[in-house]
């Protein structure tokens, strides 16, 4: 199962590079309903980073490009924030419409709507379930298929970070299971 786990971890690794890519040959390969979520993802994207954030991708949108063969249009798109504060977050995105999701997170529309949330101020952590750093972020989903978080930064030639708690070995032998029952939010 390694072996396999390794093949998803790099199809989900080169489908994010590619959603996150700025060149214009890739843009044109995507659908092009999704072009501009790319944009406006790297514009949130960038935002965080210039401000020294460490940003990862999670949720519905990860888990589509797990699965899926074509990329469709997510609903939101989900971010989880190491590094800062929701306060910080929410500074950084006044411009832009927003307002406190039910998660503990900021929600704002820039074309798409995007939920993000700072590592400490998520539910499961402020519980105190868990310990508060991102390692431990993939055991808050309800789902195991949903328990994956992908940096969005591939520095130095080194791959791009995954860490998982149960979404690759759910996927693999098709079983979707409860992650984290006490999760509120299923």
């Amino acid at each position: 199962m390694d072996n396999e786990i390794t093949l998803l971890e790099d199809r989900l690794r080169k489908r994010i590079s590619r959603l996150l890519s700025k060149s214009q040959s890739v843009a044109l390969s995507l659908p092009e309903n999704i072009v501009p979520v790319t944009t406006a993802l790297c514009e949130v994207l960038q935002r965080l980073h210039l401000a020294g954030f460490r940003s990862y991708l999670w949720g519905g949108l990860v888990r589509d490009l797990l699965t899926e063969r074509v990329l469709r249009l997510p609903r939101d798109i989900d971010i989880v924030v190491d590094g800062a504060r929701n306060d910080e977050i929410w500074e950084l995105f006044q411009d832009l419409p927003g307002r406190r999701n039910q998660f503990g997170g900021i929600h704002v529309e820039n074309g798409i709507g995007f939920d993000m949330f700072a590592v400490p101020d998520a539910w499961a952590f402020r519980r105190s379930l868990f310990p508060a750093d991102i390692e431990h972020v993939p055991s808050t989903p309800f789902l195991n298929v949903e328990a994956v978080v992908v940096d969005t930064q591939a520095e130095g030639g080194h791959k791009r970070r995954i860490i998982s708690h149960g979404c690759f070995e759910g996927l693999l032998s098709q079983v979707v299971d409860i992650n984290c029952e006490s999760n509120p939010y299923p």
